[in-house]
């Protein structure tokens, strides 16, 4: 389980402090997208992503947490990939997340 200092001394948080420099530089918005894998839902695995999600928001960059947003509001998640098969998602999901993602950057 990773803690806010290890996520922020980890190479995920020099990229993103690297990105949100880069952001500000740019007067740009900066976005996170949260996308989850076929294991946390064939395992019913469950992923903590709350101290990632506080890191990046502590660095003012919105959290997007595909999760939540797409896959929960799903009857089964595994419909989102391929004949429930892992790998990329398929049509629906890339569906789904465009439209929230377009949501939230409007």
């Amino acid at each position: 389980f990773l803690t806010i200092d290890k996520i922020f001394s980890s190479e995920i948080g020099k990229i993103l402090l690297s990105a949100k420099d880069l952001s500000i530089k740019n007067n740009s918005n900066l976005y996170f997208i949260n996308l989850p894998n076929y294991t946390r839902y064939r395992a019913n695995y469950k992923f903590k992503s709350k101290n990632l999600k506080d890191f990046v928001e502590s660095l003012d960059i919105k959290f997007i947490d595909m999760h939540n947003e797409v896959f929960l509001k799903q009857k089964n998640p595994l419909d989102l990939f391929p004949l429930n098969m892992p790998g990329h998602y398929n049509s629906l999901a890339y569906r789904e997340i465009s439209e929230v993602i377009y949501d939230h950057t409007k």
